[in-house]
């Protein structure tokens, strides 16, 4: 089913605007006008929709995507799965970002950042695993439809972390 709903997208975005270009366009700054109101415009679109759902993680962290920058950090704490969830949680709220998505049996959380005049926003998508009496926590940082974040993925990480820690301290 996936297979089919690109291959849809992908004649969508690209024999449409062809199309309208050899039908109803003569010059070539009209055409590549076209073009790229109907390529770019729609992935600007989904990125922004898409980014409020864990279930497009995948397509924000793949290397093939060339539209974002992706950062991604690795720690462990000798803390369950069960009780890390919470901190992490509290963490999140505790700085800039908003809590969008949370998958208490995956592991899984999806923060964002808002928009700002440099920035589209940025995704921050926080894995936990098991691994023994440790739990790793993987924080994958992307920005959305932009190829810098102009530092603002380190600083998610940083606030984040430093949040964490100073949650554990009694």
């Amino acid at each position: 089913m996936k297979k089919y709903l690109s291959i849809a997208l992908a004649l969508i975005m690209f024999v449409v605007p062809v199309y309208y270009m050899v039908n109803h366009q003569t010059d070539m700054a009209g055409s590549l006008l076209t073009l790229a109101l109907f390529t770019l415009l729609p992935i600007f679109i989904f990125n922004l929709i898409a980014r409020n759902y864990l279930l497009f993680k995948p397509y924000f962290t793949s290397p093939i995507n060339i539209l974002i920058e992706y950062q991604k950090e690795t720690f462990q704490y000798e803390l369950s799965k069960d009780l890390m969830i919470p901190k992490l949680v509290e963490s999140v709220e505790g700085s800039h970002l908003k809590l969008k998505q949370i998958d208490k049996q995956q592991g899984a959380l999806l923060a964002t950042s808002a928009m700002s005049w440099t920035s589209w926003g940025e995704n921050v998508y926080i894995t936990l695993n098991q691994k023994g009496i440790h739990t790793e926590v993987t924080l994958e940082m992307t920005t959305i439809s932009q190829f810098s974040s102009w530092g603002r993925n380190g600083t998610h990480y940083k606030n984040i972390l430093n949040q964490f820690e100073e949650s554990l301290v009694i």
